[in-house]
This record gives structure tokens, C-alpha cells and sequence, in this order.
């Protein structure tokens, strides 16, 4: 019976880390060559171009954001879609571009850079 319970309490603890992780965040950043250029909230819907990348297109709609064009020729910025989960990212190599949803605004970063 015990053993019941300690396995019913692990389930639980188990199903609700999995509520927890990879939430919804409320921001997000742009990186160009690993700087940050950009950032903003997720709850405001707005569209967007970089000075420093001026052919491609940002969209933030509905608490997700993305990259809806862009010059690159594989276009897997584009193909990535809206994201909204902390953590998740859509990356442009040719163009050296990233936008990711920050885990906490104050304190993520870029996990590494590619060579210019």
C-alpha cells in the first residue's frame, strides 16, 4: 500500500514538472551576430524589421513570435514556425539572426556563436 502511494506521488510530481516546463514566457530577443538588437513583450502583437537585417520579417501575434521572411535560401527560419515556449528559438545562419524566447529576460544569453 505504501509503495502505492509513494509511486502515485512520484506520477504527480512527474505530470506537474511537465506542466511546468517549457510554459509560455512573456518575452522574447533577437540576436544578430550573438548581440542582442531587439527585444519586446510577447503579449504585444507587432510586426518588425532590423535595421541590421532589413530582408527579413518579424511577426509577435497571439503571445507567439516569428520569422515570417526572410532572404536565406533554405528559408528553415521561416519553416520554424510561431514559437512560444521559454527556451525555444528559430535560428538563420545565412544571416547570422536568431529570435528566442527568454527563459527569464534578465539573464538569458546565447549558448554559443558562430565565426564571422
Amino acid at each position: 500500500m505504501e509503495l502505492a502511494i509513494a509511486a502515485g506521488v512520484l506520477g504527480l510530481a512527474f505530470f506537474l514538472y511537465g506542466l511546468s516546463s517549457g510554459k509560455a514566457s512573456s518575452a522574447y530577443a533577437v540576436f544578430v551576430d550573438g548581440e542582442v538588437v531587439f527585444s519586446g513583450s510577447l503579449g504585444e502583437d507587432v510586426e518588425f524589421i532590423l535595421d541590421e537585417r532589413p530582408n527579413m520579417v518579424f511577426v509577435v501575434r497571439d503571445g507567439k513570435a516569428a520569422v515570417v521572411s526572410s532572404d536565406c535560401p533554405d528559408k528553415l527560419c521561416v519553416k520554424a514556425g510561431f514559437i512560444g515556449a521559454e527556451g525555444q528559438s528559430a535560428v538563420c545562419l545565412p544571416n547570422k539572426t536568431m529570435i528566442r524566447i527568454l527563459r527569464n529576460p534578465e539573464t538569458d544569453a546565447v549558448d554559443a556563436v558562430a565565426g564571422k
